[in-house]
């Protein structure tokens, strides 16, 4: 018996989204790698499910990305696995770019202060240093 024309078009719509985010794994990775951090898809590599969507080197164990490349977003949802994803100690980033738009960088906000005291570690000061009398 032949597939009804909704699970083709399922089916379809499935391997196109793998598709797309194959691509922006692999746009997002050349543009880690041109920034000096090389960079490549995890699942290329590793194969499973389970895989890292990018992997360099340089920042494992600092930072675990997940790749998006769609029009909706669902920063919520997709910082959710990331969390699940990544290794303790890791910054939970999530990249996201819709079709001609730039590429944005979202994560929790635990994660961003971390990111700013390991970067920054001077630039704090102290509750007093800043008030004017």
């Amino acid at each position: 018996m032949p597939p009804k024309a909704k699970e083709l078009h399922t089916g379809a719509k499935r391997v196109n989204s793998r598709a797309k985010g194959c691509r922006g794994e692999l746009e997002f990775a050349k543009l880690l790698t041109a920034e000096g951090y090389h960079a490549r898809r995890g699942q290329q590599y590793a194969g499973g499910g389970d895989s890292p969507d990018i992997v360099s080197d340089g920042l494992a164990g600092l930072v675990h990305f997940e790749v998006k490349l769609t029009e909706r977003a669902l920063p919520y949802p997709w910082i959710e696995q990331a969390s699940r994803d990544a290794k303790p100690g890791e910054a939970r980033v999530v990249v996201h770019r819709q079709s001609r738009k730039e590429w944005l960088a979202m994560m929790p906000v635990e994660d961003f202060f971390t990111l700013l005291k390991r970067a920054y570690p001077d630039a704090r000061r102290s509750e007093n240093a800043g008030s004017q009398e």
